[in-house]
């Protein structure tokens, strides 16, 4: 089971922290995104039954993958949105893509926390290190292609080469998760 040896290893935790990153919806199609969201809440699911602390996703919440993540968040676990840009900012450009996502993101209450980054806004390597330092472990959804500094394949590398353990969901064909061991991406 894929989870298995990392739940082993996390039991005596009281809470863990899961990161997701992955591409923006203009990478991805309708059918991806629907998939991202069926295939991660079986992941979660999976995860929930084995292990049984307090469980938070941190996730950008940026339109795609993010998104998708997070729509598959169990009602119990908790959210916490690194923000690239400010609280206004960010729900205006989720808004224009998903109304329904940003209603829902925003309305999560005590269960979710919005973290601005500091200046400059954009501030995408701030919510890459946020990501990175934050999450005890992180999924990228990702096709496989090198990518610009601070996006997925930049995010899945850094955390990897820092001890995290990576687990790499392709971005369409969605065969299965694997634990990623990490690759050049020249």
């Amino acid at each position: 089971m894929l989870f298995a040896n990392l739940t082993h290893a996390t039991r005596q935790q009281d809470a863990i922290r899961i990161g997701v990153t992955g591409h923006r919806r203009n990478r991805l199609t309708d059918a991806d995104c629907a998939h991202i969201a069926t295939y991660l809440g079986k992941a979660f699911a999976v995860f929930a039954g084995q292990y049984q602390g307090e469980v938070t996703l941190v996730s950008g919440m940026a339109d795609g993958s993010d998104c998708a993540a997070a729509r598959a968040l169990p009602k119990d676990w908790s959210l916490d949105i690194p923000l690239a840009n400010t609280p206004d900012i960010w729900l205006d450009q989720l808004k224009k893509t998903s109304e329904t996502d940003a209603t829902t993101f925003a309305q999560r209450g005590p269960n979710s926390a919005l973290v601005p980054m500091a200046e400059p806004h954009p501030n995408y390597e701030g919510v890459a290190n946020f990501l990175i330092s934050k999450s005890d472990l992180l999924i990228g959804v990702w096709n496989g292609e090198p990518g610009q500094p601070s996006g997925t394949a930049d995010v899945m590398a850094r955390a990897h080469a820092n001890g995290t353990p990576v687990f790499h969901l392709p971005s369409s064909g969605l065969t299965k998760m694997t634990l990623w061991c990490g690759r050049p991406l020249s």
